[in-house]
């Protein structure tokens, strides 16, 4: 059930008009409502996102979408959950002079299927959203793999979901 509603995420965001901050309002598996905001690919990568959604079944989780999944990252993306390893991702945001660096763990999304994407939950998401939403430019590393979103869009849609978050 899980891949289907990762799919049907990721059609939204291809649909939606690249380097911005949408928001939604989308429905989980329990039929809760949770806010959702996407900032879509930077101009340099097709197909990757940065995801933000709360609701009071998961809590805050922000997902780090990197777009296909090449071959070198492929073993990371088991189907069996139980041997996925947990990655350090690396979010640098600048903002006034001084620049923030986030260290967020985050795991391989086995369901995600041919997408690469990482998915940090809880204090950790919560934290970085916040981070994220007075950024003027996103630097976002797992590994070797670096997004980078120079010239950060307006962040209301990501303080709109950030705001009807229940656990703030």
């Amino acid at each position: 059930m899980r891949l289907s509603l990762a799919l049907a995420s990721y059609a939204v965001i291809c649909a939606c008009p690249a380097n911005a901050w949408h928001a939604s309002e989308q429905t989980n598996l329990l039929q809760q409502r949770e806010a959702v905001a996407e900032l879509t690919a930077p101009p340099d990568r097709p197909g990757a996102f940065l995801r933000y959604s709360c609701s009071v079944f998961s809590g805050p989780q922000l997902q780090i979408g990197f777009g296909p999944l090449g071959f070198e990252a492929f073993t990371k993306f088991s189907a069996d959950r139980a041997s996925a390893t947990p990655e350090t991702v690396s979010i640098r945001l600048e903002t006034a002079p001084p620049q923030t660096v986030l260290d967020v763990v985050a795991e391989p999304d086995a369901a995600a299927g041919t997408q690469e994407i990482y998915t940090a939950k809880g204090t950790d998401a919560g934290r970085a959203a916040e981070a994220l939403a007075s950024a003027q430019s996103i630097i976002v590393t797992v590994g070797g793999q670096v997004l980078r979103w120079p010239n950060a869009p307006s962040p209301e849609p990501l303080k709109q979901a950030l705001a009807q978050c229940p656990f703030r």
